[in-house]
C-alpha cells in the first residue's frame, strides 16, 4: 500500500483539474445537439420516435444540469 504526501501543491492540481466552466459548457453544448437532433428526427424522412425521445431526454437532463450546478 502506498502512501502520498498530500501538501499544497498537489491540492492545487486537483482543485484546478475540473472547473464549473467545462461543466457549463458541456451542458450547453448538449442542449445545442439535443436540439439539432430533435429536428433531425422530425424533420426526416420517416420521423424517428427514438431519436426525438433521445434528444428530449438529453435537452432536459442538461437542463437540469445547468439549473443545479
Amino acid at each position: 500500500m502506498m502512501r502520498y504526501r498530500i501538501d499544497e501543491e498537489t491540492s492545487l492540481i486537483a482543485e484546478a483539474s475540473i472547473t464549473y466552466d467545462f461543466i457549463f459548457f458541456s451542458a450547453m453544448f448538449g442542449i445545442l445537439v439535443g436540439i439539432v437532433m430533435a429536428w433531425a428526427a422530425w424533420h426526416g424522412k420517416r420521423r424517428q420516435w427514438w431519436l426525438f425521445t433521445w434528444s428530449a431526454g438529453l435537452v432536459l437532463a442538461s437542463m437540469a444540469t445547468i439549473v443545479f450546478l
